[in-house]
This record gives C-alpha cells, structure tokens and sequence, in this order.
C-alpha cells in the first residue's frame, strides 16, 4: 500500500527497495547522527547514562540513553544506543554491550578514573543490571520511578518477581488485602475488551452521553501506574459500564457497591505516586533535587489520617514499603539529598522538607557530606585563577573603592520586574504544603543573575581550604 500511496501522489517518483534502504540510505542516517551526537558530547563537561531493557515480541532489546548539558545550559537527552540482545543477560554481557556502544562517542581514557566523562549510570533495580552498575567506574542511581512502582506494588498485593526486586522488602500476610477487589475490577475491564457486545455498547453509550470515547484501561505489572490507571478509568466510566451492561443484560459482571467504594478509596490514594511518576518522567529538566523531598512528603502525606479506615490499611502499606524500599537511598551521601540540598528552590520553599522525618538524617549532616566532597575535589585540583570576574568589578575592586558594579545591579533589582512564582504540578499531591512561600521577598531576574556572577567570582586556594 505504501507503494501504491506514493503512485498516486507522484507517479514519477520511485520508491527505494528494502534493500537500498537497509544498505545504503539508512547507515548514511545512522552515521550523520552519530556524527552529530559526538560533537554535542565533545562540547559538554560531563553526562550521565539511563540503561532499560525489555522484551518485545519475545525479542530483547537494550536501549542506552545519554544525558547531557549543552553549552547554552539546556538539558538534552539522545538514544545512543539501541540494540538486540539475544545473549544472556548477564552482568559481564551487558557491561561488554555497554563498553561497546560508549566506544563509539569516546575514548577509554574518557571512560575511566575522576576525569570520566560519565558520571553516573540510572538502571532499574534488577540484580543483573544493578550489579553491573556498581562493578562500573561511574555511580549508580537507581530508578526512583522504578522504585514507586515496587512500593505500589507492594501496597495493593502485586508481588515482583526476584529479578525486579533486590531491595530485601518482604509482603506481608495482609498484602493481598485489595487484590480481591483488583482482580474482579481486572476482569470487568477484560470483558469490555474482548467482548465484542460489551465493545459497541459502550461506545455507543459515550456517544449518546457525548462523552470521550476511550476504551477502558488493563493493568499491567511491569507497567508504571498501570493499575491506578485501569482504576481511574473504571471510575470515570462508571455510568456508561453500568448501562453498558443493562443494555447487553450482562449485568452480573457489574461490580458490588461494596467493590466501587474500594475502587474510588484506591484511586484517590495512589493519585500522589502517579503524578509524582510523571513529573519525574521528564527529560527536559532535572529531577534528582526533587527526589528527596518528594520522599518525605509522600511519607507526611501517608502518615495523615484523611481517608476511611479501609484507606488508612492502604496508607500504611504504603507508608511501610516506601520507609524500607526509599529511605536507605536517602542517606546523607546519597546523590538525591545533595542535589536537593545545593537546589535554590528549596532554599525559600519547602525547606523543611530537606531535614527528612526523624528516622532520617537532618540537613545539616548533608551539608557535612557535601563539604567533604567539595573539599577532596578542591585539593585535587589546586589553587585556580579568578577568571570569571567582571571588568567593572575587578577594576573597583583594583580601586579599593565602592563596588559600582554591584551598586549598578542592586539599582536594577529595584527597578526590574518581579519573577512570578511557578507551582509545579505536584501541587496536586501535596497542595501548597510542598511550596510554602516563606517571608522572604522573591528575588527579581538582575538579583539572581548578580548572586551568580558573585559566586562565580568567588575562587578558594589550598591554603584557605585547610584553614
């Protein structure tokens, strides 16, 4: 059909072969991109690895995604790699994958030791791919959306098998107490899908209603936010299932009251880890400093008692697998509670968030953690000259008079607009408990830019680090 689509459009052109394409149109593509990839990477300081494999069609696959920090300061992500992998998926074969398709972009001495060009590797938490992480020479950060899952899973009965699972947490006895419930709403959603009467009627009730014909949702394991989604779905079609199956006389697929009630406890519970899911899912801006104090907000927000006592059992599973599976990636050395720590959104909003809940080290203890790596990485480097420094404020400076560059800016911050303040959408998880506005004045465009340039201007040597 393809063929006969660009006849008729243009009956004078030819469509290449399968083979030209394979042969020689493709591997041309293939080499300008690589080509383009390698000269974003020479540009940038450092980048970051995110490996994931799957299986499709009983064929598997490995996809290597690079990340990345343009010279104008943009957040880039490209597919580096994307390969099938027959072999076994051991640690020594994914780590010879992976060493393959990095060759490619850089040099092995890019590779190794404190000057690597890759600086940490983002896998799952499977035992083959986390093995293979911490046998590397980068560090390695496990999927925080992967873990939500697990902690979901846990929660609602969903057991992982051994090679998603190497966290240690054990379900408990209680574990399958809404798996009932799931499985009955699993198998009306089955009957709507695979039942051909149950297919038309519904669409034909969303027309009548005038409502968005959308089919319902299946749950499954291996799939984030699956089963909130399969619940959602139920829900909002309620009305329409209901008369669906009255129309067809299929009413005893219906779900009891009793099931309904449970569905929408559900649903407004697990709401807070699947927009959490998908705000952290992004690759156009970073999320690492947002990690931690996400953690300690969905643990206050589970430990509320705002639901019925049905919920509350919900909320303490998850409560309960979010402390054993989250929490031992929150230690003070950990990537996360830096990167939240040195984020200036937490310094005017939400700064309770970064001293943790009390079986969690404070603030301060990450401070510490972080003047130790600071200080080893400035030792090794030694004393650098100040180059970043302004003409105006190096020649008052020279002067020993007033900084009229800094009086300049100060001039500016007064007259500039202020910034407006911008709530994510996790204000739909935690509300304006997440983003307090303290008493502190927002801070216009020029003060910002000011602050920076004065850091920057800031250089310590060897001799004033060890005092």
């Amino acid at each position: 059909w393809t063929q006969q689509l660009f006849t008729l459009l243009e009956p004078r052109y030819k469509l290449p072969a399968a083979s030209t394409l394979i042969n020689s149109i493709l591997p041309v593509y293939a080499s300008r991109t690589v080509s383009h990839l390698k000269v974003a990477l020479e540009s940038s300081l450092a980048c970051s690895l995110t490996l994931d494999m799957w299986t499709q069609h009983r064929s598997p696959f490995l996809a290597i995604t690079v990340h990345y920090v343009t010279a104008d300061y943009v957040l880039e992500a490209s597919c580096m790699a994307l390969v099938y992998m027959p072999e076994s998926h051991t640690a020594v074969n994914i780590r010879a994958r992976v060493d393959k398709a990095l060759s490619a972009f850089f040099s092995p001495e890019d590779l190794q030791g404190p000057t690597s060009r890759v600086r940490a590797l983002t896998t799952d938490t499977g035992a083959n791919v986390k093995k293979m992480a911490m046998d590397s020479p980068w560090e390695w950060v496990a999927c925080f959306n992967h873990l939500l899952n697990l902690v979901v899973n846990d929660a609602i009965g969903v057991r992982a098998t051994a090679a998603d699972d190497t966290s240690g947490a054990q379900a408990t006895d209680d574990s399958f107490l809404f798996t009932p419930v799931i499985d009955r709403a699993r198998a009306l959603t089955t009957s709507f899908r695979i039942t051909q009467a149950l297919v038309v009627e519904l669409r034909r009730q969303q027309e009548v209603k005038n409502t968005p014909v959308r089919a319902l949702v299946l749950d499954v394991k291996t799939r984030w936010n699956s089963t909130y989604l399969m619940i959602d779905r139920l829900i909002d079609e309620q009305g329409n299932i209901r008369a669906a199956l009255q129309a067809t006389k299929l009413e005893n697929k219906n779900l009891s009251a009793s099931d309904w009630a449970v569905l929408d406890e559900l649903r407004v519970v697990l709401k807070p880890f699947y927009t959490a899911t998908v705000y952290l899912s992004a690759q156009r801006h970073a999320t690492s400093s947002l990690v931690a104090p996400l953690v300690f907000h969905l643990s206050t927000h589970l430990s509320q008692p705002r639901y019925t006592a049905t919920a509350r059992q919900l909320q303490n599973r998850l409560l309960n697998s979010t402390r054993e599976r989250l929490y031992p990636f929150m230690v003070p050395q950990s990537l996360h509670r830096q990167a939240a720590a040195l984020d200036p959104r937490w310094k005017t909003h939400g700064v309770n968030a970064l001293d943790g809940p009390s079986d969690i080290s404070g603030i301060q203890s990450v401070w510490d953690a972080i003047k130790v790596i600071l200080t080893a990485r400035r030792l090794s480097a030694g004393p650098q000259p100040d180059t970043t420094a302004s003409a105006p404020a190096a020649a008052a400076a020279a002067a020993g008079g007033t900084d009229t560059y800094t009086s300049a800016a100060a001039a500016a911050a007064a007259a500039a607009p202020v910034r407006p303040h911008k709530v994510p959408r996790l204000d739909e998880v935690f509300g304006d408990s997440l983003f307090v506005v303290d008493s502190e004045p927002t801070l216009s465009d020029a003060t910002i830019d000011e602050q920076i340039a004065h850091y920057r201007r800031i250089r310590f040597s060897k001799e004033q680090i060890e005092s």
